[in-house]
């Protein structure tokens, strides 16, 4: 019984997530209902939590958007399939994506003493109506999207 242990914390025979959503295009502020699928591998496994980190690509660079904790200290029995459900809020600051960009939510398990299993979905961020009356005043004045850059710490 202890070989199957043993595998799964090296990622032989571990528990996966698979993340699934509703729909994939929102809008900044917006709640997303995420329904994660764990799938127990050959032995139970203890984890210590499963978290939810949004994440964005500009300009050739990762960066963290936010992060949410789902759940904490459970083990996932082998060969079953647990669904987890979760609420998040995208943030205001969410980044919108243009060719430029991209925004996705990224699952993980956080394993003790093992591999951590992940799993990640594209979003598509849809301005607000608020930002399309801004992008239209901008175009009314002449000007026109040219790119993105991330910029702070």
């Amino acid at each position: 019984m202890w070989i199957p242990r043993l595998l799964s914390r090296v990622g032989i025979g571990a528990a996966t997530v698979e993340t699934h959503l509703p729909e994939t295009d929102f809008h900044p502020g917006e709640t997303v209902d995420v329904t994660i699928e764990i799938e127990g591998g050959r032995a139970d496994q203890p984890i210590d939590e499963l978290y939810l980190t949004l994440r964005t690509r500009v300009a050739d660079e990762n960066r963290v958007v936010a992060e949410f904790v789902t759940a904490e200290s459970a083990t996932v029995p082998a060969g079953e399939s647990q669904p987890v459900s979760a609420e998040l809020t995208l943030p205001a600051w969410t980044p919108i994506t243009r060719e430029d960009s991209r925004v996705w939510l990224e699952t993980g398990l956080d394993v003790s003493w093992g591999l951590d299993p992940s799993d990640e979905v594209d979003l598509e961020i849809s301005p607000d109506r608020y930002l399309v009356s801004l992008f239209a005043a901008v175009a009314e004045l002449g000007f026109d999207y040219e790119g993105s850059e991330i910029r702070g710490p």
